[in-house]
């Protein structure tokens, strides 16, 4: 016998043979517990089709249907006093192809779904409007995720759950009162709130313009951050690649990463304007990669550890640091205090990462071959800063001399530098002792 499933708007049918017109009860026995079921009704109906066959569905058991394995024992009686007994199955187990319906997530869909834990609430077609509801048909179909369109807010606990949006703009969740969400993941959806647990994210945007987010910590992979960005207390930990600052309030510094004077850990890819307050914990920790990264250290700073790499500016303002390893290629350096910039080739003259950035660019190619050699430090100029276009030649009576002329687009000024290429333990570049080689090289000012 199939187990019914009243929650997919199945149940199971006793059946019985009386005489035609007879009036048909029926009693049902929890095998399991020897206790009477609950009914809402005990009529038994008769089929027009075939008089005499009487029938009676489950249907009509007291809510809360039951769930789980119910064996039971029906006995129909008509006026008479004559019986017909049997066996019934109520409550059961879903189907698979019943959980298919709801491929893989509880729906909701806060403008178009509905109220309600019925079947077939959840699924795609026809999704629930709340998380309330959803949960409860998550936990009764055993499905942890949410597929959610609109905005929604979450109070309790979702450890180890799937959050799934649209458009991360417009399908986000909020949470609040402290629930864990630790080990959760969530794809293309908007994250707001206090979060309470680490968690996985891609292609998000955590926070809104001018909100706060407090709490953060975990793994997260092309996502957009805005407004102000409070990290949770150590251990804390945020890492990930391609992590843009998408803040609305460019001018106010875009996103803000607060540190709360906490001992937290953040290290990745970051693009875009950010900006980082209130850090006083000698072994808080920021190993920031730029890709366009314009980054302010705000007044409010006055420690922590700082590596920075990659390109991008630094708008350096804070009070102290515990160290600062500054290898940022950038076109500028600005100054806060003195509202200076030094120029962009004193900058690359005194830093090795130059050519460390551009190892595939410059080390990949024949020293021997200038002008394509020539041509490839071009492009890594225009990686240096991101708002400048230049040009680099081999000085003809040094073939390891090379001249950078270096525009900004906002200065028609041009700016000349000139360095050499050496190696850093100092040996010659010769046939020997290749450029290509894995000492990196380094360079020195003219």
């Amino acid at each position: 016998m199939r187990y019914a499933e009243a929650q997919y708007g199945e149940h199971a049918v006793a059946i019985g043979i009386f005489m035609p017109g007879d009036s048909v009860t029926i009693q049902v026995l929890d095998l399991a517990t020897d206790a009477l079921v609950p009914l809402d009704s005990a009529v038994c109906s008769e089929s027009v089709l075939i008089p005499g066959f009487f029938r009676w569905s489950a249907a009509n058991v007291t809510p809360p249907y039951p769930t789980g394995f119910h064996q039971c024992l029906y006995v129909m009686t008509n006026a008479a006093g004559r019986t017909h007994a049997g066996k019934l199955v109520i409550g059961g187990y879903p189907s698979d192809s019943a959980k298919r319906r709801f491929q893989g997530a509880i729906h909701i869909d806060v403008t178009n779904g509905v109220a309600g834990t019925a079947w077939d609430i959840g699924t795609p077609e026809n999704p629930s409007n709340n998380v309330p509801n959803a949960r409860v048909i998550a936990d009764r179909e055993n499905i942890p995720a949410y597929k959610i369109r609109g905005s929604v807010t979450v109070t309790t606990a979702h450890q180890d759950w799937s959050f799934e949006g649209v458009e991360p703009a417009d399908d986000y969740v909020t949470f609040s009162g402290g629930a864990s969400i630790a080990g959760s993941q969530f794809l293309t959806i908007g994250i707001r709130g206090d979060l309470v647990g680490g968690i996985t994210c891609k292609e998000c945007l955590i926070g809104s313009n001018a909100g706060l987010v407090t709490g953060l910590r975990g793994t997260f992979t092309t996502c957009g951050f805005d407004g102000i960005l409070r990290p949770a207390a150590a251990p804390a930990r945020i890492q990930g690649l391609d992590l843009a600052s998408q803040s609305a309030n460019l001018l106010g510094g875009g996103a803000i990463l607060d540190f709360n004077s906490s001992q937290c850990i953040v290290l990745g890819e970051f693009k875009g304007i950010w900006s980082i307050r209130n850090i006083v914990h000698p072994a808080a920790i920021v190993a920031m990669a730029g890709a366009g990264l314009d980054l302010t250290l705000e007044s409010t700073v006055a420690g922590g550890q700082f590596i920075l790499l990659g390109t991008g500016e630094l708008h350096d303002d804070s009070t102290s640091v515990t160290s600062m390893a500054d290898g940022l290629i950038r076109g500028s350096r600005i100054d806060v205090a003195t509202g200076t910039r030094a120029e962009p080739g004193d900058e690359m003259a005194l830093t090795s990462l130059a050519l460390l950035a551009a190892a595939d660019a410059v080390l990949a190619e024949p020293v021997g071959d200038h002008q394509a050699t020539a041509d490839s430090l071009a492009a890594v100029l225009r990686r240096i800063s991101h708002h400048s276009t230049g040009r680099a030649k081999l000085n003809a009576s040094n073939p390891l001399q090379w001249t950078l002329d270096v525009y900004e687009d906002d200065d028609p000024t041009m700016i000349t530098a000139q360095f050499n290429l050496k190696r850093l333990d100092g040996d010659p570049i010769n046939a020997a002792n290749p450029l290509i080689d894995p000492v990196i090289a380094d360079v020195d000012p003219v």
